[in-house]
């Protein structure tokens, strides 16, 4: 039985990270749907229409899950950066964080197209297809 410090940081981490402790199958990544619907509302994202981003789709994510979502995460944190250095807005690191340890629950793929091969596609469109795979998720776990 832990004891003290560890213990602790244990309840913490169930506590925070439940969806960790079951399989990819058995939950909805709700959270963060909500969390992208809040960042595709923010008015300075209308300000960067010349953006792009790297952009996999529900397809990308049937045949490499785990490779589909750690590529969100690094573009979410590249729309993080530019829309920091431009002034806009300090959006925070929360979603990249969360998907990040959503796309640990899978397994890595192999022979799968990396990131910078995919399409660049507007910012819009990069947050609405990041909504589609994780609805796509839920919708799996429902079945």
């Amino acid at each position: 039985m832990l004891r003290g410090g560890p213990a602790v940081l244990g309840v913490f981490l169930c506590f925070m990270f439940p969806p960790m402790l079951t399989s990819p199958s058995n939950q909805c990544p709700r959270t963060i749907i909500t969390l992208v619907e809040q960042l595709r509302k923010l008015n300075c994202l209308q300000d960067c229409p010349d953006s792009t981003l790297y952009t996999p789709d529900v397809q990308d994510f049937k045949r490499c899950p785990s490779t589909t979502l750690r590529c969100f995460v690094a573009e979410l944190q590249v729309l993080r950066a530019e829309l920091t250095h431009d002034g806009c807005i300090a959006v925070s690191n929360r979603t990249a964080r969360r998907l990040e340890v959503w796309s640990n629950r899978y397994k890595t793929e192999q022979d799968c197209l990396q990131c910078e091969l995919l399409e660049e596609t507007s910012v819009d469109n990069f947050l609405q297809s990041l909504v589609s795979v994780l609805q796509n998720i839920c919708s799996e776990s429902a079945s």
